[in-house]
């Protein structure tokens, strides 16, 4: 086996396939992909509060109307979740964690994709765990067999990720754009 560092595109090493990002890839992140960064515990549980306010135009002819304010440093009402494999839309409360996965009568879940070919798209009893936190979404996968990937990025099973309005989400083989939504 050979040492990581002396073959750098040795496409066999774990730390140049895309969806795990190195530590070296880490620090050379845009701004905006750094929302994917991984937490550690004690970080999420001191993360700062910030007042800052994104707004997002929806396109519409009078933009007063079609205009979505986004606080970031505070927690949804409730989440839409777009299912692009069969054009599902499923909308959840944001006040509580969330469990999506395939219904089970063994195992709960909150947010059931078996309509959307959840078998044969890969996705577990219990895949992922969206949970909301006083100033701020994080999602965590659950072990799930065929893992998670959140805006491209192959998560760590177990571990929490910042989750923000339109980020998208491949559970298994499946497409999900997680919005929020908070009015």
């Amino acid at each position: 086996m050979a040492n990581k560092g002396l073959f750098p595109n040795n496409p066999n090493d774990d730390e140049n396939k895309p969806d795990q990002p190195s530590e070296k890839d880490e620090k050379a992140l845009r701004p905006e992909d750094k929302k994917t960064k991984m937490l550690n515990s004690q970080d999420d549980e001191q993360s700062q509060n910030s007042s800052n306010t994104t707004i997002l135009s929806g396109g519409g002819v009078d933009n007063d109307q079609s205009s979505l304010v986004l606080q970031q440093g505070s927690v949804p009402k409730s989440f839409r979740f777009l299912v692009r494999e069969g054009n599902g839309v499923i909308e959840k409360s944001a006040q509580v964690s969330l469990v999506l996965g395939r219904k089970n009568s063994s195992l709960p879940v909150d947010v059931d994709l078996a309509p959307y070919q959840a078998i044969e798209m890969g996705i577990s009893r219990q895949h992922v765990k969206i949970e909301p936190r006083k100033t701020h979404v994080v999602i965590k996968d659950l072990h799930s067999v065929n893992g998670t990937l959140l805006n491209r990025f192959k998560m760590k099973p177990g571990h929490y990720y910042d989750l923000s309005h339109r980020d998208e989400l491949k559970l298994g083989r499946m497409h999900i754009t997680v919005e929020f939504i908070y009015d």
